[in-house]
């Protein structure tokens, strides 16, 4: 099977798209080849932390109803204070080993 590399488009994953990657999904047929998109997110910060060349992670949202503070708070990340754009920033601190 070819794939089409005009029918493919990689873009940033926001909070206004996050619900609706990790809805996403393959064939049924194919379900055993890759792990669902909310595992693969949670893994990618979980490789970030394992590199311990970064103090935090951070992310930002655009408050109002439907907004993913609540969400965000609830795994772990920390309000800074800071707006950026008009977007919310939120901070995920790594707790790295005393030396």
């Amino acid at each position: 099977m070819s794939i089409d590399p005009t029918q493919v488009s990689l873009r940033p994953i926001t909070a206004d798209t996050v619900r609706d990657v990790i809805r996403l999904a393959v064939n049924q047929n194919q379900e055993h080849f890759v792990a669902p998109n909310a595992v693969s997110l949670a893994q990618v910060i979980e490789h970030v932390r394992a590199k311990e060349l970064f103090a935090s992670l951070t992310v930002s949202y655009v408050p109002g109803p439907g907004c993913p503070e609540k969400f965000y708070l609830g795994h772990g990340f920390l309000a800074t204070g800071k707006v950026d754009g008009g977007e919310l920033v939120l901070e995920l601190p790594f707790c790295r080993s005393a030396a």
